[in-house]
């Protein structure tokens, strides 16, 4: 079952939602700073597996790409889920969630994929006492995104899972890996 609209997408975000497990201990919320492709899509339709409720938020139809990004939509889609909350955060997102932790009270564990760094969030990561895990890659002859590593040594207890390929984006490409690697993780407790 693919992704449906779950609100009016007309906005600088849209939440695409998947109905999961019931009986699964957490709500998914899945973060894209860009468009999702197809290929990505074959990775984010597995979480049904992993969660009582997904929600993929993305960029809305009239967002540009190289807008800044809409942060209203991580509070948004948090308020629409039930329970506790596992979010992915694709890039961008993940300084954010690192600055505004303590705000976001019904997460319990987080996946960083390929985030982007800041060095002025490197206090509040060394703080983190959340269950991470850092999902990395980049193509070509790269084992990991330089990025990536920052966000685990500076996590204590973060755990990370290194995708490798050549071609295009191994997160996606593998996507069985990829996966594999998050179900691991949250079935860890």
């Amino acid at each position: 079952m693919p992704f449906v609209e779950k609100e009016n997408g007309s906005g600088p975000f849209r939440l695409l939602h998947h109905p999961g497990d019931p009986g699964k201990e957490y709500s998914i919320l899945i973060l894209c700073d860009s468009v999702v492709e197809n290929q990505e899509l074959k990775l984010l339709e597995n979480f049904h597996k992993l969660g009582s409720e997904i929600l993929l938020v993305v960029p809305g139809k009239k967002n540009l790409l190289d807008s800044s990004m809409d942060y209203s939509s991580v509070l948004t889609a948090l308020n629409l889920l039930p329970g506790k909350v596992v979010i992915v955060s694709m890039g961008g997102y993940a300084p954010f969630l690192v600055e505004n932790f303590n705000h976001l009270g019904k997460v319990g564990k987080l996946v960083f994929v390929n985030p982007t760094y800041r060095a002025d969030i490197s206090t509040k990561m060394a703080a983190f006492e959340v269950q991470v895990l850092v999902l990395t890659s980049t193509p070509g002859n790269l084992d990991h995104d330089p990025d990536a590593v920052k966000y685990h040594d500076l996590i204590s207890g973060s755990s990370i899972a290194y995708v490798r390929g050549i071609q295009g984006n191994p997160i996606y490409k593998r996507f069985t890996q990829s996966f594999n690697s998050i179900q691991r993780f949250l079935s860890n407790d």
